[in-house]
């Protein structure tokens, strides 16, 4: 089966470790200060390429050094750099400034993937995939309108899949967006931050039921630390997070995206998706940048066997 993952690629500047006191200073040493390729959508297709799924990216870049930087990358990968639209606004980039305990925080430069509309995601395009991924909705502007109800159906009425993530500030107003595009969506990632945002509830079974009565199909709220929480077919379990140690948060919730959305293209019912997640996630914290280097998903498969879903 075939991904395509829609939304944000960007270019990452990552500075490891900031600490609070550096602006008094004229220079200040740091360990890490380097240029990777992000953004949700294009960290969701490389994850997905690494576990052995075959994906491509379709998003924007300008015309300029920084988009070179990512059409090499996404060539490098096996992905069509067709799909990648070269327009006359600058690429969009990114600061990532890591701290020592590998909580980070972005500094960030809307540029042309931050233009990209679903109305640029045809039918012709969307006939040669399986499954539709949307990420960085909350960053796309052109997303958070009417255009993403008729971008989901069109995905449905050719027999996609559809698979939605958040990103951003996300707050109760984006509800009237998206109370029309949910009938239309198969599996909802939001984390668990966005989910009380959007929902407007803070405990967890309530974000829970509030997006159930919008009528979509799954739902898996990532937890961070604490791993992840699903419901299907009205049933919620909590997934354990896997205890290794943390490096860099960056792209772990697109690493967790990866993993599900691997795992339900596998067959895999949602819950024991929700574990190569939590898998695919910490592999993501013990690594710096967005990018992280996962095993074939057979090999995880494996690895997990399962046992570790708490039911």
């Amino acid at each position: 089966m075939r991904v395509l993952c829609v939304g944000l690629v960007v270019c990452d500047l990552i500075i490891k470790p900031v600490k609070d006191h550096f602006l008094e200073f004229d220079t200040a040493c740091i360990d890490t200060l380097d240029i990777n390729v992000g953004g949700d959508a294009y960290n969701v297709a490389i994850g997905l390429r690494q576990l052995g799924v075959e994906a491509d990216l379709f998003s924007n870049v300008g015309k300029d050094f920084w988009a070179n930087l990512i059409l090499d990358s996404v060539k490098s990968a096996g992905m069509k750099a067709s799909l990648i639209n070269e327009i006359d606004i600058s690429t969009s980039r990114s600061a990532v400034m890591i701290t020592e305990k590998g909580d980070r925080s972005f500094l960030s430069f809307k540029g042309a993937c931050h233009k990209l509309s679903p109305s640029d995601v045809t039918d012709n395009l969307l006939a040669e995939y399986d499954v539709l991924f949307i990420g960085s909705i909350g960053d796309l502007p052109y997303f958070e309108t009417n255009q993403l109800t008729d971008l989901l159906m069109r995905a449905k009425k050719l027999g996609l899949k559809t698979v939605l993530d958040l990103t951003g500030e996300i707050n109760g107003e984006y509800m009237a967006i998206f109370d029309a595009a949910f009938p239309y969506l198969d599996v909802f990632l939001p984390s668990i931050r966005e989910a009380r945002g959007l929902s407007g509830r803070e405990k967890l079974e309530d974000c829970f039921g509030v997006f159930h009565s919008k009528g979509i199909k799954t739902v898996c709220i990532k937890l961070g630390k604490d791993g992840s929480a699903v419901l299907n077919d009205s049933v919620i379990r909590h997934i354990d997070s896997f205890n290794v140690p943390c490096v860099d948060t960056t792209g772990a919730g697109d690493a967790f995206s990866a993993g599900f959305i691997a795992g339900m293209i596998r067959g895999l019912n949602p819950f024991d998706c929700g574990l190569i997640g939590n898998y695919t996630g910490s592999r993501a914290v013990m690594q710096i940048g967005a990018n992280a280097h996962l095993e074939n998903l057979d090999s995880i498969v494996d690895y997990l066997n399962f046992k570790e879903v708490v039911i």
